[in-house]
């Protein structure tokens, strides 16, 4: 029954050039696809400045932890020359802390990817739960209206020429003020980005203190440790 309400619809849809009391669905027809038309053109515009902002902040992040590496293994290598350097240590003790250096490196290993990990997380949810839902509810939503003649005629009385009217202009303004209405929240889901890069950054830089700290920490202890002959 639905499917020949629907053909029947389109049928008159077809028609309604060849009759002036039903022109005005292809006029309503012309509006609804000029305006998903924009619509579509704006999202494209608000994805590709949205993945800019990921692209360049994941490349910022990356930074970081280009300067948070080097430092860190240049850290370390200056510690083993300044143990084999020292000359008031016994063989065996200088071997014993060559092995527990190695063995905290991976200490702060650990801590280098528990940093990395954290941030990945943070990266995640802002590239999937910021903006890309909104943009996705709105895409879904637009694309609909460029059914909406058909719909509308498959739902009322064919022969009731002001009820489709109607609702067809009730329906046009309904996706004019749809479109203001998520053009701001895009436009906020895009600032967004802002405040969770500003709170990654933050994270990201405490986690950096902490993982220097301790691997300054586990230099200072060792070479107490050497100082005193592994006593």
């Amino acid at each position: 029954m639905e499917t020949n309400i629907l053909l029947l619809a389109a049928i008159c849809l077809g028609a309604a050039s060849a009759n002036d009391d039903y022109g005005f669905l292809q006029v309503f027809n012309s509006n609804f696809s000029s305006l998903s038309s924009e619509v579509e053109f704006e999202l494209q515009g608000k994805r590709e400045f949205n993945g800019l902002l990921i692209r360049e902040f994941n490349r910022e992040i990356l930074n970081e932890f280009g300067e948070i590496v080097p430092r860190m293994r240049g850290a370390h290598y200056d510690f083993l020359q300044s143990v084999q350097n020292f000359d008031g240590a016994s063989e065996e003790c200088r071997d014993y802390v060559f092995f527990l250096a190695d063995l905290y490196r991976y200490f702060q290993e650990w801590d280098i990817q528990d940093c990395a990990y954290l941030t990945y997380m943070q990266l995640r949810a802002d590239a999937l739960y910021r903006f890309i839902p909104v943009e996705q509810e709105y895409a879904r939503e637009n694309s609909r209206s460029l059914f909406q003649v058909v719909q509308t005629l498959g739902r009322n009385d064919i022969f009731d020429v002001e009820a489709i009217r109607y609702e067809l202009q009730d329906e046009l303004d309904y996706y004019t003020n749809l479109r203001e209405y998520y053009r701001q929240r895009l436009n906020e889901e895009l600032a967004k980005h802002g405040e969770d890069a500003h709170e990654t950054i933050n994270m990201l830089e405490s986690c950096r203190y902490y993982i220097y700290f301790w691997q300054d920490d586990d230099h200072d202890y060792l070479r107490q440790f050497l100082e005193s002959d592994c006593q």
